[in-house]
């Protein structure tokens, strides 16, 4: 009876212990341009999302901050690149609000 109490005690830490640690969080990008726009993270573009689009991805724990810039897309030599929407967030403040979501207008 005590052996089985004690393995259900350490069935339920062991399980709390994983939920506690979520390793990513969602990233949104809501796209309400006319054009397709590029998601850089920490200055690295890593999506693109189509236009009218809204495209999820998830980011890994991480330190620090984390700044997402969206500009468009641009294959021409000559472009605008003008940061369309810019968030700088915290790990702490992603859990908080369960991921982020950048809306482009």
């Amino acid at each position: 009876m005590i052996a089985r109490g004690a393995i259900l005690l350490l069935v339920s830490i062991v399980t709390m212990a994983v939920a506690g640690c979520d390793s990513e969080q969602a990233v949104r990008v809501e796209n309400k341009t006319d054009q397709t726009v590029v998601v850089y993270e920490d200055g690295v573009p890593t999506a693109l999302v189509q236009s009218g689009v809204t495209e999820e991805f998830t980011t890994l724990r991480f330190r620090g901050t984390l700044t997402y810039d969206i500009k468009f897309f641009c294959e021409d030599e000559v472009c605008d690149q003008t940061v369309l929407a810019s968030r700088t967030i915290t790990w702490e403040q992603m859990q908080q609000t369960d991921g982020i979501t950048i809306v482009v207008p």
